[in-house]
Order: structure tokens, then C-alpha cells, then sequence
């Protein structure tokens, strides 16, 4: 029992430095990791969509994209779109398409750059040299900081607090 129990602690350390301290009140962990069910339905919804009609989600009504997840909507829960109780899917897609989009393109940045500094690396071990370009490694630090930006920039699109 001792054993578990230091496990247990070590484990919420852990959870702490990942999620920050619990301090009770009305929060959700499910929602403030995953942010809601319909969040998850777009962002996820989009990855797949772009991954087959890349650039092609749009924002507006009776658009591929909207009928896409309005489709899976119905076939995960057996009820129509529009029934009452329904995600109301545009305006969630409205406020995330953008972020999604920033975050795509410096994410596509990101892993160019990360791309050829292993390149360097590896001709590095080769030839036994073993400079790091700052100027890459610089520019990859700034790409992850936006890539964060633009992460609670989507966060906030959904968020009920992003009127105040």
C-alpha cells in the first residue's frame, strides 16, 4: 500500500506540471483538456477532411465541409443534424477554420525547418563536426511559439469566456 501510495503521488506531480494544480470550483478536466465534444468534432472533423481535400473547408452553409460533419454527427449518434439538442456546427466552424488553417501552416513549417536541421545534423555526424545552426534553431523556437499562439487562439475561438 506505501508503494502505491508514492506512486500515486508521484503520478499527480506529474499530472500538476502537465495540467496545472486542481483548484476546485466548476472546472472539468474532460473540458478543459478537450475543451467540448463538438470542438472535437471540428478540429478532428477538419484534420480528416483536409487530409483528402486539402484547403478545401470553407465556413459557410451547405458546404462540403459542413455536410462532412454534419454526416458524421448523424452516424456516431443516430440523430439528425438539426434535431433539437444538435451542435449548432457553422458557428463552431466559423470561429475555428481560421486558427486551424495558421496553425496547419506553421505546423508545415515547423517540420520543413525540423527537416533540415536533421539534415545538417546527419551530414554534421559525418563529416564530425558538430555546430548547430542558430539561425534554424532559432527560427524553429519561433514557429513553435506561434504554433502555440495560434493553439490558444483556436482554444478561445470556442471558448465561453472569449467575449470578455
Amino acid at each position: 500500500m506505501n508503494a502505491l501510495h508514492k506512486l500515486a503521488i508521484a503520478q499527480k506531480s506529474v499530472f500538476d506540471a502537465i495540467v496545472g494544480e486542481d483548484k476546485g470550483g466548476r472546472s472539468n478536466l474532460f473540458t478543459d483538456l478537450y475543451i467540448s465534444a463538438d470542438y472535437q468534432l471540428v478540429e478532428r472533423g477538419w484534420l480528416l477532411f483536409d487530409m483528402f481535400k486539402s484547403d478545401q473547408a470553407k465556413g459557410t452553409m451547405n458546404k462540403p465541409f459542413e455536410a462532412f460533419l454534419q454526416s458524421v454527427y448523424e452516424y456516431a449518434t443516430d440523430k439528425g443534424a438539426n434535431e433539437q439538442g444538435a451542435p449548432a456546427l457553422l458557428d463552431k466552424i466559423k470561429r475555428m477554420i481560421g486558427p486551424l488553417r495558421k496553425t496547419k501552416e506553421i505546423l508545415k513549417e515547423v517540420h520543413g525547418l525540423e527537416k533540415q536541421l536533421n539534415a545538417l545534423r546527419d551530414q554534421w555526424i559525418k563529416e564530425g563536426v558538430s555546430p548547430v545552426p542558430s539561425a534554424i534553431t532559432q527560427k524553429v523556437d519561433l514557429l513553435e511559439s506561434q504554433s502555440s499562439a495560434a493553439q490558444r487562439q483556436l482554444r478561445q475561438s470556442v471558448s465561453k469566456k472569449r467575449n470578455r
